[in-house]
């Protein structure tokens, strides 16, 4: 199937996806509205509604299924008290079904159990936001939109039994922000792993995430605890052994420290000195070629805990234009930042000093009252003794919050590298019509040949066009085999931003008329899920890329892949590629499948393969394996251990990362208490090759906890 047939597919689905609406059915109505109520006694800590204080709590039940937009098949009950340290929270959910519970440790595995988690917004929908979740046998998780590494110690314990399962939580209240107002926002949700369906309490007929705070429920007369939801400062003092032979740089020793210190009760300034990255590696390592370069995920806790002040730009299409993208920045050896939340305000800054470059980036986002309206702007910089960076953006959104939303962005390069202002430039503007099952949006984007933020990534600069996306799903009812079926498609086309490149243009001319097409994409996606676990998804694309001063070349991604249990400890998938790139012919081969051993380990197997031809007809074999061992001992105390072995070389070509033949053995052990972590590990994760190195590292918290 040729590029012109791919795109006339895409435009007829958005020309059904414009023409049709997307009917669902309609969520429970009504405020929802939970009074808090004090007690004086404290429930015991046990998974069950026996206690007396739990008979005077407030109390929710979840209708809804947020996943297939549908009345939920199964009752849970919610109820919650409080006092001056601690919310209480019990869930009682009925299950038909067996209960799954297979992981045991704490903060591992998120989501790949049944579980129950609670979201609350202290200081309102435009305040952080905090989710518990527990499991069925009490395995805990949290996270905040404070940081990305937020990991204090709380209370949970589970019970099954027949029926189902009972949860109870005990939070503290001195691990969150709160401005001391009496209402806060708050939802209750339960996660059904086998079917992926997530019963909520609070819901809107246009919610299209769970954890949005302007849908979510009220939580009112949270009485008399504002000096509870004050955070403490945090210091961690962390040592370092490192054992390796004399060939590789031989044995080292280091001590470093992190400081966190609150400014107001929604501020915290943070100080690192020597920070620490061993043992934080994943092995992201992929042998397949991409057109664009690959984007990796951020390990280091000093980037790591601000992450998501950051990049809150809108883009439609699936050409990348990250702004700040810090696996660029070199590892610092003393760092500053600052990140937290005031009124309607979430800001953050950093500056990152290594040896020969001196980053730094800032950012502030402002949402209105009703979240209707965000503004926002962000710079990043880059200084080192021969070379000068900056990049600046500003952006501006309105979204009604029922069906339609639209977004305006400039920004502006500026540097060594950029010879004329103009050419240093990002300007874009979409608009979208959306609803909890389907979204159709369309945008304007121009990027500069010289728009490249030295720590950022662009994907593709000098283009100037517009992009098309949408998708449409389609949900049934719980007693049907066929679960849901989603269509999702992409549009864009872009020219040379100046037409200098042109083949009808003379050198040097401006010849607005003859621009040439630098980038043509197209792309269908059809996802099927059936009610026995098994998912079966279908792509069919064309992307061509005509890059400065390069040849360029056609990219044809046809794409079949089959799943089983996706979601869980032990999935099983293939997935097959094949097509035209960069002239020649691709094929891949992703092979995956992971099997439990006794009631705490899992093996985890991968088998990938790729095969080129060039247009020249010569020939490049690569295959990748991987296994995995994770053992979860007990709740503080995890192990894992892998091996990859990696054979043939892969061709040059694409933006991907390239990966040589070798082989890498790494092991690490896990133990995390209140107030200390420590780790034992050998090898690298993510090295191409193993590292001979044992490692000990030892950290302690005083003061607030790990991210708190």
């Amino acid at each position: 199937m040729g590029m012109t047939a791919k795109a006339l597919i895409s435009i007829a689905l958005f020309a059904v996806l414009a023409s049709t609406q997307a009917h669902a059915a309609t969520p429970p109505a009504g405020a929802f509205i939970l009074n808090a109520v004090r007690t004086d006694i404290p429930p015991p800590l046990v998974a069950s509604p026996d206690a007396p204080q739990w008979q005077r709590a407030g109390s929710a039940t979840l209708k809804w299924d947020f996943t297939f937009h549908r009345a939920a098949t199964e009752r849970t009950t919610v109820r919650l008290l409080y006092d001056a340290r601690y919310v209480y929270i019990l869930c009682v959910a009925k299950q038909k079904s067996p209960v799954v519970a297979t992981q045991h440790t704490n903060d591992v595995g998120d989501d790949l159990d049944d579980n129950f988690a609670v979201n609350l917004w202290p200081s309102g929908p435009n305040g952080l936001r905090y989710k518990f979740t527990s499991t069925a046998i009490g395995t805990r998780y949290q996270e905040s939109s404070e940081n990305e590494s937020y990991a204090p110690q709380w209370d949970a314990v589970g019970r099954i039994d027949k029926d189902g399962f009972t949860i109870m939580m005990r939070i503290r209240l001195d691990v969150m922000r709160g401005d001391g107002r009496e209402e806060w926002r708050i939802n209750f949700q339960r996660l059904r792993q086998k079917t992926g369906e997530l019963f909520i309490w609070a819901t809107d007929p246009a919610m299209t995430e769970d954890d949005q705070g302007q849908h979510a429920g009220y939580l009112r007369g949270v009485i008399g605890i504002s000096q509870t939801t004050r955070t403490r400062p945090r210091v961690s003092f962390y040592e370092l052994g490192t054992l390796v032979s004399q060939s590789v740089g031989g044995s080292t020793s280091r001590m470093g420290v992190d400081v966190a210190l609150p400014v107001s009760r929604g501020s915290s300034v943070l100080l690192t000195a020597h920070p620490d990255y061993s043992n934080v590696e994943l092995d992201q390592q992929a042998i397949q070629p991409t057109e664009f370069v690959r984007v990796l995920q951020e390990v280091r806790p000093f980037f790591v805990q601000g992450a998501l002040y950051y990049n809150i730009f809108d883009q439609i299409g699936n050409t990348n234009n990250i702004m700040l993208y810090t696996p660029n920045i070199p590892t610092p050896r003393v760092g500053e930042a600052i990140e937290g939340h005031e009124g309607n305000v979430n800001y953050a800054g950093f500056n990152s000093v290594s040896n020969g470059s001196t980053d730094a980036a800032d950012a502030v986002f402002w949402n209105s009252s009703d979240k209707r309206w965000r503004a926002g702007y962000q710079r990043v910089a880059v200084a080192q003794a021969d070379f000068y960076d900056l990049a600046q953006a500003a952006t501006l959104r309105y979204d009604n919050l029922r069906n339609f939303y639209t977004y305006l962005s400039y920004g502006t390069d500026r540097g060594t590298n950029v010879t004329e202002p103009k050419l240093g430039n990002w300007e874009e503007t979409g608009a979208g019509i959306y609803s909890p099952t389907s979204k159709l949006a369309a945008g304007i984007r121009k990027i500069g040949p010289q728009y490249t933020p030295a720590d950022g990534i662009v994907d593709h600069p000098d283009i100037a066009g517009y992009a098309i996306e949408g998708f449409r799903r389609y949900d049934f009812t719980a007693k049907s085999w066929l679960q849901s079926i989603e269509l999702s498609g992409d549009l864009e086309r872009y020219k040379d931003v100046q037409g200098k490149n042109s083949p009808t243009c003379p050198t040097g001319a401006f010849c607005p008329l003859l621009f040439r097409t630098n980038q043509a994409d197209q792309s269908l996606d059809v996802a099927i899920a059936a009610k026995n676990l098994f998912t079966l998804g279908f792509t069919t694309g064309s992307h061509f890329l005509l890059p400065a001063d390069a040849p360029g070349g056609l990219f044809d991604e046809n794409v079949i892949g089959l799943t089983y249990n996706a979601n869980s400890a032990t999935p099983l998938s293939l997935v097959h590629t094949s097509g035209s790139f960069a002239g020649g012919f691709l094929q891949t081969w992703l092979r995956n499948a992971a099997f439990r051993v006794g009631q705490r380990a899992v093996v985890d197997i991968e088998s990938d393969s790729s095969r080129y031809v060039t247009p020249d007809r010569q020939f490049f074999s690569q295959d990748l394996v991987r296994t995995g061992l994770t053992m979860l001992l007990t709740r503080q105390d995890s192990l894992s251990a892998g091996i990859r072995r990696v054979v043939g070389d892969g061709p040059n070509i694409g933006g991907g990362i390239q990966i040589a033949p070798g082989s890498n053995a790494s092991f690490a052990f896990h133990h995390r208490s209140a107030h200390a972590e420590v780790y034992f590990a050998y090898g690298d994760a993510n090295a191409e090759f193993t590292y001979p190195a044992l490692t000990l590292k030892l950290i302690q918290y005083f003061g607030a906890e790990k991210g708190s």
